[in-house]
């Protein structure tokens, strides 16, 4: 052998190899190499499946932002989104989506957890896009109409909610979404037949009982809500906003005493809510339980401070016992905490438990305060001339009289009371 030719042989042969080492040096530098990019994808995936997400983006660290395969791209972001970090995970998940636009796993979680960053806007421009690429995608049919929902695009949401339940009869959730989103829409009717799908499919789903239970309430047809809002208290028993529902049906079936227990139950489940012991006090106010009634609104009272109505609920209350002082003394307090426009009829009220005792002075002073603050008010006008009758101010009797005829004149609800008020005038001026 030459060797001179094997000198070079052996020369190509060692600058072949050191090529080699070389270009393998660079693509593993830049994470491009075919065999290694798979095998890293590979140990990725792995670990995502086990739900190792630290160690998924650990894996990925040092390659390269731009030079990620949308595979890679997504399992970062995905293990990202897995460990809150919504700002990378839409970061990475985009990176996907752009360069695999038409994979609609990718654009989905991107659309989801967009929705998790506060982003709803831009969750539903991926949402649609899903949909117009591939308009039978339950998932994105059910979250695109969420967001439609909560944008209050409700008859873009009854769309949506419509083309599930089409492509999933069986769905019972797609059937709650589409009664939920008819209800916005305005069409209670509709959604009735839609959540007795859902609980034929599922009969102890609480919300869809809740829904249909409150729509027979605003029908209304009390006895098929309060049926309903029992079974959902059956399967939410630590819920007192249902055994409050509940205790509204009692009440407005004037069962007073199922009222009363109902309301208790919700007091005993959350005691901060003043409206549960309002009601409480409101049922056992019905059932002649004056002082029962009197505690209960005073706790009512102690939770909403600024609440005039719950001061004036505890004067009626006191009336009822007979104390009047403690009567007059709450309503008073509840004029003066309430709204100029309500001062009145609490006025009026203060002078309606004068007048029965037959504290004539003391309910003309009421009414006169309730005519200062709604010089049109009806009522306080009326009694007002009848209190000056009863002190014998016959002149100022007919002249209050005859105001209250001006003011009721055309009111079909003042009927009697305009009649009785010509009569009273006739007859005093006689006396004269």
């Amino acid at each position: 052998m030459n060797p001179n030719t094997f000198s070079v042989s052996r020369l190509i042969g060692l600058w072949s190899l050191l090529a080699a080492f070389l270009g393998n040096f660079a693509l593993r530098a830049e994470g491009e190499s075919p065999a290694i990019a798979d095998s890293v994808l590979q140990a990725g995936v792995k670990l995502y499946s086990e739900g190792k997400y630290k160690e998924v983006i650990r894996t990925f660290e040092h390659t390269a932002f731009d030079s990620l395969s949308a595979p890679a791209a997504y399992y970062v972001g995905a293990s990202y989104a897995a460990e809150s970090d919504f700002q990378n995970a839409v970061r990475y998940l985009k990176k996907a989506v752009e360069l695999l636009p038409a994979h609609i796993g990718y654009r989905y979680q991107l659309a989801r957890v967009l929705t998790q960053s506060g982003l709803p806007r831009d969750a539903a421009t991926h949402y649609e896009a899903i949909v117009a690429q591939d308009s039978t995608y339950v998932p994105a049919l059910v979250n695109l109409g969420l967001l439609l929902s909560e944008g209050r695009d409700h008859r873009r949401a009854v769309d949506m909610f419509a083309r599930v339940v089409q492509q999933n009869p069986r769905n019972f959730l797609g059937h709650y979404y589409f009664a939920s989103a008819l209800v916005n829409a305005g069409e209670p009717d509709s959604a009735r037949g839609y959540l007795a799908a859902c609980l034929t499919l599922n009969p102890g789903y609480a919300p869809a009982l809740n829904l249909l239970a409150s729509l027979y309430f605003k029908k209304p047809d009390y006895q098929e809500a309060l049926r309903l809002y029992t079974l959902a208290s059956a399967q939410n028993p630590q819920n007192a906003d249902l055994f409050y529902k509940t205790g509204l049906c009692h009440e407005k079936l004037q069962r007073y005493n199922s009222a009363a227990t109902a309301f208790l139950q919700a007091t005993l489940l959350d005691s901060t809510n003043s409206l549960y012991f309002a009601r409480l006090g409101q049922s056992y106010f019905q059932m002649r339980k004056f002082a029962a009634s009197i505690d209960a609104y005073q706790k009512a009272a102690s939770l909403d401070e600024d609440n005039p109505v719950l001061l004036f609920n505890i004067g009626l209350a006191w009336a009822q016992m007979d104390s009047t002082r403690k009567a007059v003394d709450a309503l008073n307090r509840a004029a003066s905490a309430h709204h100029p426009e309500k001062i009145a009829y609490i006025y009026n009220q203060v002078g309606e438990l004068h007048f029965n005792k037959k504290r004539y002075r003391s309910a003309r002073t009421a009414y006169r305060k309730a005519l200062q603050f709604d010089p049109s008010n009806v009522e306080a006008q009326f009694y007002l001339a009848l209190a000056d009758e009863q002190l014998k101010n016959f002149k100022t009797a007919i002249e209050g009289y005859k105001r209250f005829l001006r003011l009721a004149s055309g009111d079909v609800d003042q009927r009697e009371k305009v009649e009785l008020a010509r009569k009273r005038i006739q007859q005093l001026m006689e006396k004269k």
